[in-house]
């Protein structure tokens, strides 16, 4: 049974229905499943802190487990969410070598969180669904056209399966 980390810019808790988390539910009926929700940003915090935000069902959830409520929530049988209990630098309008650096440090930190929660999960092998601009790592590994054919997939799996562990011992690093 192979393990899949989510990543997605679309919270769990968003209230209308999306492909990733029909694809989380979907997945978790054979595997096991991590769906990591976005941190929240410190532009946001600040909005949310001084009144010119909203406090939404989202941000209200990230506020919780920063302030040390269990950030990780069993949805059902295979199935868990992962909240972040810190925020984040915001990117948004910056100048380029600025945004660089910030948006390595952000993936540093998102990074090694994902990675130590999965580890207390007990997940060993696992393969990352990417939904959104979070920083992740692509390893071209195939001798078939894209999308690789399901019936192609343990196979790849069992040869590369510890070229994902040795990326991400190296990212997490960097």
């Amino acid at each position: 049974m192979a393990d899949f980390i989510i990543t997605s810019i679309q919270s769990w808790d968003i209230e209308i229905g999306s492909t990733i988390k029909n694809t989380a539910f979907e997945i978790s009926k054979q595997h096991r499943v991590l769906y990591v929700n976005p941190p929240m940003d410190i532009a946001t915090r600040v909005r949310i802190a001084t009144g010119k935000g909203p406090l939404t069902t989202i941000s209200r959830r990230q506020i919780e487990v920063i302030q040390g409520k269990s950030p990780i929530r069993y949805i059902k049988e295979n199935l868990w969410v992962l909240d972040s209990p810190f925020t984040i630098h915001s990117v948004g309008q910056l100048p380029t070598w600025l945004f660089n650096s910030l948006n390595r440090k952000n993936g540093k930190k998102i990074g090694n969180w994902i990675m130590l929660q999965a580890e207390n999960l007990g997940f060993k092998d696992y393969v990352q669904i990417k939904d959104s601009p979070i920083p992740s790592l692509t390893i071209e590994v195939g001798s078939v056209a894209c999308p690789l054919p399901l019936s192609e997939f343990v196979k790849v799996w069992e040869q590369n399966k510890a070229v994902w562990v040795q990326a991400m011992k190296f990212v997490a690093t960097k």
